[in-house]
């Protein structure tokens, strides 16, 4: 059965792992990574060659090449909308990737979204397109997720959950059942969060407190540290990936 042939759109850790896990999985054909306009540092990465986004249109017909957004929650997870209506306005499809390791028996997983190893989605749950679900997510049963969510290793939905659109998990946080999260609720990493939110709410670990003001700055600086670290292992686990497209 001939691969589907698609480009990863751009050069990120996570543009970096979905090549390895496509390439791992069988499940698409990475035929070069795409970046926009003056954003190409490097000519190559992992052996595939690197295109700006006007160059690719040239090199690859929509109708045989998809695209796989590896975007991840900056800006609320906005910037996986904006690539993604880029890629639809060109007429490109976004591909899904769904991985062989994850169990999925949700009646629906929306296009461009991105399914990693470990996943659990129970029966009778949705979710929309462009999301992100990293390894070890849990979705219980009857529960529905908007467009372009992102949720972070680990993090758990209860049943019966109405989650929003532009929504972020962070790891190991917790959403009780029957809730009804409003787009762009951020509940952090590690947090419980056992109450519906309005728009824009954010739940901070441990007290699950929930807030629409502005984010104290020593949680700012907090989640920056944690993303750097964050950084730094990803870093050391994709040393073991950086030689996979010429040979390991």
């Amino acid at each position: 059965m001939e691969q589907d042939k698609v480009l990863i759109y751009g050069i990120n850790q996570q543009a970096q792992q979905l090549f390895y896990l496509l390439s791992e999985d069988r499940a698409a054909e990475t035929c070069g990574f795409v970046v926009d306009e003056g954003y190409k540092k490097e000519d190559w990465l992992l052996g595939k060659k690197v295109y700006e986004f006007e160059e690719m249109k040239k090199l690859f017909s929509a109708e045989e090449y998809q695209i796989v957004l590896s975007f991840g929650y900056k800006n609320m997870v906005k910037n996986r909308e904006e690539k993604f209506l880029k890629c639809k306005k060109n007429g490109y499809r976004l591909f899904t990737y769904i991985s062989k390791k994850a169990m999925v028996y949700a009646e629906a997983v929306g296009e461009g979204s991105i399914i990693y190893p470990g996943v659990f989605l129970a029966p009778f749950t949705k979710v929309g397109e462009g999301c992100f679900l990293e390894n070890g997510v849990s979705i219980a049963h009857h529960s529905c997720c908007g467009s372009f969510c992102f949720f972070a290793p680990n993090a758990v939905v209860c049943g019966g959950t109405e989650i929003g659109d532009y929504c972020f998990l962070g790891a190991n946080s917790v959403v009780t059942n029957g809730l009804k999260l409003s787009k762009r609720t951020l509940v952090s990493a590690g947090a419980k969060l056992s109450k519906d939110t309005v728009e824009g709410s954010v739940c901070f670990p441990a007290i699950g407190k929930i807030t629409t003001e502005r984010v104290p700055e020593e949680y700012t600086l907090r989640r920056k540290k944690q993303e750097k670290e964050d950084e730094e292992i990803m870093g050391q686990i994709l040393n073991g990936y950086k030689n996979f497209g010429g040979g390991m």
